[in-house]
C-alpha cells in the first residue's frame, strides 16, 4: 500500500450519473472495474462535506481510494493498493 504525501490530482472520465468509469494517471488510461466503496462527505465533519469518497479497482488490478472535491470537481488519489 501506497500513501500519497501529497494528493495526486487526476483526470476522471464519469457516466452520466457520476459514477468513474476510466482514470487517466500517468497519461495512462484504466478502466475502472469495480467501486468497492462509495461514501458522501458525513455532516459532522464541515471540511468532508465537500468531498465524495470512493474506492475502485482498476483493469490493471490496482485499487485506489480516491475523493473528488465538490467545489473544484477535482478528483485526487490519496491510497494505492497494489
Amino acid at each position: 500500500m501506497e500513501i500519497l504525501g501529497k494528493n495526486e490530482t487526476l483526470k476522471v472520465c464519469t457516466n452520466i450519473e457520476g459514477t468513474p468509469v476510466y482514470i487517466v494517471r500517468e497519461t495512462k488510461r484504466e478502466r475502472i472495474i469495480r467501486i468497492y466503496y462509495r461514501e458522501h462527505g458525513s455532516e459532522k465533519d464541515v471540511d468532508h462535506l465537500r468531498k465524495s469518497y470512493v474506492t475502485v479497482r482498476t483493469s490493471k488490478g490496482r485499487t485506489y481510494d480516491m475523493y473528488r472535491e465538490a467545489i473544484s470537481k477535482a478528483w485526487c488519489i490519496s491510497r494505492i493498493y497494489d
